[in-house]
């Protein structure tokens, strides 16, 4: 924040006062209408138990909101096309990723809070942005009962490990 402050030409206290936290700064910069870390926060706050589904739910809520659905949307498409909002979106999917995995269990966190965003994210894209079917024609529920229990198996460390191949087997 002090790096941004030093740019913009005015006192790190005035970026803080205006936006509170780093995740603050990243919701006004990017346009965001949710803020993923209070959404983290709210999945968890009954435990663990159940927070794949807590967290699929609200982001679904979100994202059925045609004016969040559109600001995401813009997003996404900038971060894609340019560097700065590419560099802006990556920070902000590392912070996301910061506040996941210290939430999960067992190894790997970081690694799994990734590929947990990267399933929420393929979801995004071909449920709105696309939008493909059978995915964009579902009813928020089918796709938070399908899947939720991706999304907790991250959470839980309970994904399946794939076996590397064996000696002279070929993938």
């Amino acid at each position: 924040m002090r790096e941004i402050a030093r740019a913009a030409g005015v006192d790190s206290a005035l970026v803080h006062h205006y936006f509170g936290t780093k995740e603050g700064l990243f919701r006004a910069a990017l346009s965001l209408p949710v803020s993923p870390g209070e959404i983290v926060a709210v999945a968890f706050a009954e435990g663990r138990q159940q927070a794949g589904t807590r967290l699929l739910g609200q982001l679904l809520r979100a994202f059925e909101e045609e004016e969040s659905r559109a600001q995401f949307a813009s997003l996404l498409r900038s971060a894609v096309t340019g560097e700065r909002p590419l560099t802006l979106f990556q920070e902000f999917i590392g912070h996301v990723i910061g506040e996941l995995a210290p939430r999960m269990v067992g190894r790997r966190r970081q690694e799994r809070a990734a590929l947990l965003m990267s399933t929420i994210a393929g979801m995004f894209l071909y449920r709105y942005l696309i939008p493909a079917e059978p995915l964009a024609s579902m009813t928020p529920q089918q796709v938070q009962r399908r899947l939720a229990p991706v999304i907790q198996g991250y959470i839980d460390d309970a994904t399946p490990v794939a076996k590397p191949p064996a000696k002279g087997e070929t993938l």
